[in-house]
């Protein structure tokens, strides 16, 4: 497929866009946690213990770690080898890992 040298420049320009916004929201989500709001929000009325953060990140990190992913993965054919295996394996784990916490969140919580 012929795709133009401007055309590619803006797909890749997208991508990194999206993967740049996905390390932002994992800042935002790190901060969060270090301020004690992902427990609060996740287990409102519990005490702020480490157990209750851990479950709190584990509820939290998989959006946007799925974000990054989804920019590398929709850029694999300028990636590396290597780094395209990482971001095929990265979105799959992510993704399911995903559904598993929109399931602990929709039944359990």
């Amino acid at each position: 497929m012929n795709v133009s040298p401007a055309f590619r420049g803006i797909v890749r320009n997208i991508c990194t866009t999206v993967t740049l916004i996905g390390l932002c929201l994992l800042g935002v989500v790190g901060l969060e946690a270090y301020e004690g709001k992902l427990v609060a929000l996740f287990f409102p009325g519990m005490d702020h213990s480490v157990k209750h953060q851990a479950y709190a990140l584990l509820l939290s990190l998989p959006v946007p770690l799925h974000v990054v992913f989804i920019g590398l993965i929709i850029q694999k054919q300028w990636l590396t080898r290597g780094m395209a295996r990482f971001a095929w394996i990265g979105i799959v784990v992510s993704g399911l890992w995903l559904g598993a916490a929109l399931a602990v969140k929709a039944l359990v919580l």
